[in-house]
């Protein structure tokens, strides 16, 4: 889970981005990235546990370092970050996740050293209460 604000205002431009790009990309009719269902799995799979703090399976099975395959998502939805106006914030915040590390990066040495209660304090501390 996102437990900052601007974490999850990232996620949400850049899932929309994407969107937006497939979308362009389609009624172009680029060519679709030759890629089998079973490496995408093995991809999610795999970046469940490390995050970003190992390496990811790119599209073609190939082991990446996560912060270079994160470093290029915002020039490959630049475009459509440009159309609307949050090029300079999406890339701030991705910028900022590849420094200060994701949330999950956050949670699991808690989870890890404290056990539950460690990890609801973290999320409680980062998230604030209502």
């Amino acid at each position: 889970m996102q437990l900052r604000v601007d974490e999850a205002v990232m996620f949400a431009g850049l899932f929309r981005v994407l969107e937006e790009t497939a979308l362009d990309e389609a009624a172009s009719e680029a060519p679709v990235p030759d890629c089998a269902p079973e490496v995408l799995q093995a991809g999610m799979w795999h970046a469940a546990p490390h995050g970003l703090s190992n390496v990811l399976i790119d599209p073609r099975g190939s082991r990446r370092r996560a912060g270079d395959v994160l470093c290029q998502l915002p020039r490959y939805v630049a475009p459509s970050l440009e159309a609307c106006g949050e090029s300079r914030q999406v890339t701030s915040l991705v910028h900022r996740l590849l420094h200060d590390g994701a949330g999950a990066d956050r949670q699991r040495p808690a989870l890890t050293d404290g056990g539950p209660g460690e990890a609801i304090s973290l999320i409680i501390s980062e998230c604030g209460t209502p």
